[in-house]
């Protein structure tokens, strides 16, 4: 129970925090950073929801070496898409997260799930601000994450899946 407490207050937190950064540019505080770190703190942070939801999580790191980016934006922009990703699965599914270098030298992130997805003609709007499918929400925080990537000359994209659900690539420099 609070660990669900302790969640709610996170997803709070993070829907305030967008709601500030729509009206606010974000200042860019590049650190180095890990990767598969960053992501096993936001997947722990979400073990309980995972486990009540019947959501398995695979995770593949292929190279854990450091990025420069903002760890605060990127912890935010990796809490959206899990959260994302577990709204996306109310009767559990499968939760995807990987990560490594590319053919292209670019660093990405890629989180997946087997959801119910979002059609066609509404991922057309996925980066619009306020947009959203869901019943609670703001709907920035897809808009925040593509917004806060682009200075730092990282992507924010949506890629369709094999089978059902939706996925989100983050690429870095």
């Amino acid at each position: 129970m609070i660990g669900r407490i302790k969640e709610e207050i996170g997803r709070l937190n993070e829907l305030v925090t967008n709601f500030i950064l729509y009206g606010r540019p974000p200042e860019l505080q590049r650190a180095a950073v890990r990767i598969p770190e960053l992501t096993a703190g936001v997947l722990l942070m979400a073990e309980e929801r995972l486990r009540a939801q019947s959501i398995s999580c695979r995770t593949e790191f292929v190279d854990s070496r450091e990025i420069h980016a903002d760890p605060d934006m990127l912890r935010r922009a990796l809490v959206n898409l899990v959260g994302n990703a577990i709204d996306a699965m109310p009767n559990g599914g499968t939760l995807s997260v990987s990560s490594g270098s590319r053919t292209d030298g670019r660093y990405s992130v890629v989180v997946e799930d087997t959801g119910v997805g979002i059609p066609e003609e509404e991922r057309k709007r996925i980066f619009e601000p306020y947009f959203t499918t869901k019943a609670s929400g703001l709907g920035l925080g897809s808009y925040s994450r593509r917004r806060s990537s682009t200075p730092t000359g990282g992507r924010s994209s949506w890629i369709p899946p094999p089978g059902k659900g939706l996925g989100s690539r983050l690429r870095f420099p």
